[in-house]
């Protein structure tokens, strides 16, 4: 039986971790968006606590606070990392352990595709199924997201922390004295801006998983919060931002 204790804080190592999937970089940097702007268009992330071999969903509110209409709209989630536990080290995703269910087969992506999303009209909420192997095992499996669109002519990329390893988050973070927060320069990153992530808990003890889903909400909202706070702090005209706590929003499995 796994303590109660163990997975809530296998999820609270993964969302404060950092070790990212290295992407190829793009040709052209898209445009960087305003500073805090990034912040509100993916809100409301939520995930499940599982026990093996059931299902639930990924929730999120997405939204357009640009003057403009959002055309050709992509959000994917990605599955990435796995932490074990109680005590595990963070690593890839077993076959077979968490997917989402799909056609033809179930995969470790989700695509969830909007032909426009119009500014002004309120979030739109949606959510994505995610399902937990017979044999899957006991921990958190780290849901990175991406977030493409175009406006006003212009191709957006918005990504968040599992998709960065520790060396392009480090280089891209700059000291902003010791009146203030650091901030990130997302410019370097190669992406317009920094969207939340997740993490799903899978728990074989039926006893626990209640119990373990309240405790994952909290940390959530608690990291939704410092997210907020942290995107709204000083940063510069030429792609620098602040960049959010480590929390569930921006953070990646790891160390």
């Amino acid at each position: 039986m796994v303590p109660r204790a163990a997975l809530p804080v296998a999820l609270a190592l993964l969302l404060l971790a950092g070790v990212g999937g290295s992407r190829p970089a793009a040709a052209a940097a898209p445009p960087a968006l305003p500073v805090g702007e990034d912040g509100r268009f993916l809100t409301n992330l939520s995930a499940p606590v599982l026990a093996p071999g059931s299902s639930g969903s990924v929730g999120y509110r997405l939204q357009d606070p640009l003057p403009g209409a959002m055309t050709d709209v992509n959000l994917t989630f990605e599955i990435y990392a796995f932490t074990a536990s109680p005590g595990g080290r963070s690593g890839g995703v077993p076959n077979g352990s968490l997917t989402f269910p799909g056609t033809p087969s179930p995969s470790v992506v989700a695509l969830a595709t909007f032909p426009d999303v119009a500014p002004g009209a309120g979030a739109r909420a949606g959510s994505v199924a995610v399902a937990a192997g017979g044999g899957a095992g006991d921990g958190s499996y780290a849901i990175r997201v991406a977030l493409a669109f175009t406006e006003n002519g212009s191709r957006f990329l918005l990504e968040s922390r599992g998709y960065f390893s520790d060396a392009q988050w480090e280089a891209a973070t700059l000291a902003n004295g010791s009146d203030g927060p650091p901030t990130l320069n997302v410019t370097r990153l190669g992406v317009s801006g920094v969207v939340p992530e997740t993490a799903v808990g899978v728990d074989s003890d039926p006893w626990t998983v209640p119990v373990l889903a309240l405790t994952a909400l909290g940390l959530l909202l608690a990291g939704a919060g410092a997210f907020v706070y942290f995107r709204r702090g000083p940063g510069s005209s030429s792609g620098a931002r602040s960049p959010p706590a480590p929390q569930s929003a921006p953070s990646a499995a790891g160390k």
